[in-house]
């Protein structure tokens, strides 16, 4: 006989049921401030037709807010009549560093991005990440999750996929990242990819497209417009609007990768950072990137931090100091589309 774990997160709404719904699912939280309180975190299902079922996520991390407000801005435009298919909207998902405007959960100092597949026992981050993988994965076809560089770094504004194995996927998931139509289209290798919702969605089989739109803690109206027309690009790219006009602003994708750890400038010192080259700019292999100077020791010469590869710098570190263990910045070579 086999073994199905409870569920201790309930969903006030029936994903299965046509039309649009609002609501939220709930996560005990039992605190000094509660006995038997909850964390309840909106949820939207809008469901139509038989197409594609489509899972939109921001807040993944709590400091991060263009994504979160484009997915309001399309729960609040779309009805139920423009869809064939299904969308499923979680704009907050990490609700907690969302409030207290964190990267990670003040309730139990945990990176969502981080935990899974989850536990169902867990600590609340642990169990909405667990509601994810097995209520919400498996009955999706597409994930979608809108991120920036919250407070501490700032990227120009992208669409991402990983390299997978899997040829048919890997094909399917190129082509609706660049319907995307971000300035930017990125074929990313992570450093680590443990504990990433990003692999969950990938070991399934399934599509992942993960965006980054800014940074800086901040919201910029140029890339929510930009999140704004890609949301609606992805769901006409599969078909799941029907019958709407949209024109696009043209933009030309500029399509890189990061083939491998070189494109990763690491710290390996403290101290103020002074950048000589912006966001966006083309640099050489052995072309200085930065400089880090030692505020404690002023009559010490600067460290200078130079690029390993060609290519484009598309994310740097964004507060003026940085420590040791920090990513400096990345950069992704240029490939033909």
């Amino acid at each position: 006989m086999k073994y199905t774990l409870p569920n201790r997160v309930s969903c006030s709404i029936n994903l299965k049921k046509e039309g649009k719904q609002v609501g939220f699912f709930s996560v005990p939280y039992s605190s000094n401030n509660s006995a038997w309180g909850s964390v309840q975190i909106p949820i939207v299902s809008i469901k139509n037709g038989r197409g594609k079922k489509i899972l939109f996520v921001g807040g993944n991390h709590g400091d991060e807010y263009e994504g979160q407000i484009s997915l309001i801005k399309l729960i609040q435009k779309t009805g139920k009549y423009k869809v064939n298919g299904q969308i499923i909207i979680i704009p907050s998902l990490n609700f907690p560093a969302v409030e207290s405007g964190d990267r990670v959960s003040p309730l139990d100092g945990l990176n969502m991005n981080r935990i899974f597949p989850g536990k169902w026992d867990g600590s609340v981050s642990e169990m909405i990440a667990d509601f994810l993988q097995r209520q919400i994965l498996p009955y999706v076809n597409v994930v979608v999750d809108l991120h920036s560089g919250g407070k501490t770094l700032d990227l120009l504004p992208l669409m991402m996929m990983h390299k997978i194995n899997n040829s048919k996927i890997y094909d399917e998931t190129k082509k609706a990242m660049l319907a995307f139509n971000a300035p930017i289209s990125l074929i990313f290798e992570e450093l680590d990819m443990k504990g990433m919702l990003d692999k969950s969605v990938e070991d399934m089989g399934k599509i992942f497209l993960s965006a980054e739109l800014g940074g800086g803690g901040n919201a910029n109206i140029d890339y929510i417009n930009i999140a704004d027309e890609g949301l609606v690009n992805i769901l006409r790219h599969f078909k799941i609007f029907k019958n709407i006009k949209h024109k696009n602003k043209k933009i030309n994708t500029i399509l890189l990768e990061t083939p491998d750890k070189r494109s990763f400038i690491i710290s390996e010192d403290q101290g103020m950072i002074e950048y000589v080259v912006p966001l966006g700019t083309y640099v050489r292999r052995g072309e200085i990137i930065a400089s880090i100077y030692n505020y404690k020791k002023p009559a010490t010469k600067p460290i200078v931090y130079k690029s390993k590869m060609n290519g484009i710098v598309f994310m740097q570190h964004f507060p003026g100091l940085i420590s040791r263990g920090d990513c400096l910045a990345v950069i992704g070579d240029e490939i033909e589309v």
